[in-house]
């Protein structure tokens, strides 16, 4: 197996493990014979988000969901403080962003459309190929099929 370091100030004391091919489900979006199982779950093909100029892929209710509360609403982002009295939560021009656990990119599209470049790092193979394809338009975006672990799992 292939290790690596992340800095620390990235992701606190954990490192990147290259993830196998070997867990192979089926995706919700894809036509398959579980379909009929991922139609009956409300999911089907993949469908196109689009709001103010950003636009990405999903096939799911839940990634409708998602892209609005990320995109739309801007949830990630807290102009006065994050829970717990932490910093501010806001993306801004020129910044660098290590978004671990992309899911489909919807964060990522976010700090790109403010001016930012981001590094994105997923596990799951369906939702990496949706991400490559959400983020494909992008040359500031970076991405990579990886599985993030404490050290004491490596």
């Amino acid at each position: 197996k292939l290790l690596f370091e992340v800095p620390p100030s990235a992701i606190g004391m954990g490192r990147v493990r290259s993830r196998s091919r070997s867990s192979r489900k089926e995706s919700p979006c894809t036509e398959s014979p579980s379909l009929s199982a991922a139609a009956a779950a409300g999911a089907g093909a993949d469908e196109t988000y689009t709001f103010k100029g950003l636009s990405a892929t999903g096939c799911t209710p839940q990634d409708r969901r998602r892209f609005k509360w990320v995109i739309e609403q801007r949830r990630y982002e807290r102009p006065r403080s994050t829970p717990g009295g932490g910093p501010p939560f806001q993306v801004h021009h020129g910044e660098k962003w290590l978004d671990i656990g992309a899911h489909k990119g919807y964060f990522a599209l976010r700090a790109l459309a403010q001016g930012a470049s981001c590094f994105c790092i997923e596990a799951e193979e369906h939702n990496f190929e949706a991400l490559r394809r959400n983020l494909a338009q992008h040359p500031t975006a970076r991405t990579m099929r990886a599985l993030v672990v404490p050290p004491s799992m490596t």
